[in-house]
């Protein structure tokens, strides 16, 4: 496949979307490769990701630490590029694999099927894939296996970016209330507390105070002559005036004083 193309430049693109190249081996994926490889009679089963210049594997059941190899003219990469089952009944004899590093090595692989890993725009991600070392096929019904466990790897990739998406959307909901209920407290010019805050937080601390028969003190401060500034020297100088008396009055205030 031509990695300049535009379809593969937004292939790549969806890929990226759903945030899950090299993140940590998860279970959900690990028990579909395992029930693959069993319902195929296969030794080694994949979840793999096309990147760019390589295939990543989300999921290994076989050969323990194979983490990606570099894309080249791989199968996977074949995989993708067929709109269902991509099958190699016997590699060493086949013109299209009988050069390949897994069917010429040591692992001597004989037997590939793949179904590709199909986003709900049509992108595909990956496969899902079987191997194994002797010449073989796979009947209807394991294809059709394959297939149903293919579709049930792309749901746990589509569940899990709506998990992220919905974390994401949690965290600035927190942060938007966050942001409402300081400025609903708080005035914006001077960081004390809002008309409304403070005659709440005021009643329940005289209401703690009585139920508890301790005493409690209120002091009430005016700045005065302040419209006088304002008309005199502007609502700029204003400002400045009640922010420094809020400073100084917060400087003024113990611990647990309101």
């Amino acid at each position: 496949m031509s990695l300049d193309t535009d379809g593969e430049f937004e292939r790549l693109n969806a890929l990226r979307r759903y945030a899950i190249l090299d993140t940590p081996p998860e279970g959900a994926f690990d028990r579909i490769t395992a029930l693959a490889a069993e319902m195929l009679d296969a030794p080694v089963a994949m979840v793999s990701l096309v990147d760019a210049n390589r295939i990543w594997y989300k999921s290994v059941h076989g050969p323990a630490g194979l983490r990606e190899i570099a894309r080249g003219p791989t199968l996977c990469g074949a995989a993708i590029e067929e709109d269902g089952v991509y099958m190699v009944e016997q590699a060493s004899a086949d013109p299209r694999t009988q050069e390949h590093p897994l069917v010429t090595g040591p692992f001597g692989l004989e037997f590939y099927i793949g179904v590709p890993l199909k986003t709900h725009e049509g992108y595909v991600l990956g496969t899902l894939c079987c191997m194994d070392t002797r010449p073989r096929s796979a009947d209807l019904r394991q294809r059709r296996y394959l297939e149903t466990l293919a579709a049930i790897v792309m749901d746990e990739i589509e569940l899990r970016r709506s998990a992220a998406q919905i974390s994401r959307l949690s965290e600035a909901l927190a942060a938007a209330c966050s942001d409402l209920e300081r400025r609903a407290c708080f005035d914006p010019l001077t960081g004390v507390l809002a008309r409304a805050a403070m005659l709440d937080r005021t009643a329940r601390l005289l209401e703690r105070a009585v139920a508890g028969a301790k005493g409690a003190a209120l002091l009430v401060v005016d700045v005065d002559r302040f419209k006088g500034i304002n008309d005199t020297y502007g609502h700029g100088v204003g400002d400045r005036v009640l922010k420094e008396v809020a400073s100084r009055m917060a400087g003024s205030c113990r611990g647990g004083d309101l």
